[in-house]
């Protein structure tokens, strides 16, 4: 029996995740796309800013990274899908990525075949 205990903005990814049906191994990648986000940010990814954001998918791009699309994908869940106040950060937010929607993939055009 595990004492962890899950943070509340953690609780309302797993609910918001479950009321959209998102599979298991979705939701569990979502979270440690989180996760990784978190621990490159030192602190909660729900204080995050559009160049946080950036920042961390250009260190994703420079590391190398093969799954940057998907750990931007439980990134991008985070600040998309998750309802909450209209406040002047989450606006600028769902701008930022209203914007970047074709510039998401680190690597997208270089696997494709013409």
């Amino acid at each position: 029996m595990s004492t962890d205990t899950v943070s509340p903005l953690r609780q309302r990814m797993i609910e918001d995740m479950n009321a959209r049906k998102l599979g298991a191994h979705s939701q569990r990648s979502h979270i440690y796309s989180c996760k990784r986000f978190a621990a490159f940010l030192k602190r909660s990814p729900d204080t995050a800013t559009p160049d946080d954001v950036r920042r961390f998918q250009l260190h994703l791009a420079e590391t190398g990274m093969s799954i940057c699309n998907r750990i931007m994908t439980g990134v991008k869940f985070l600040f998309l899908f998750r309802p909450r106040a209209r406040s002047h950060r989450t606006c600028s937010m769902t701008t930022f990525w209203s914007s970047r929607k074709s510039e998401i993939a680190c690597s997208n055009g270089s696997r494709r075949r013409p």
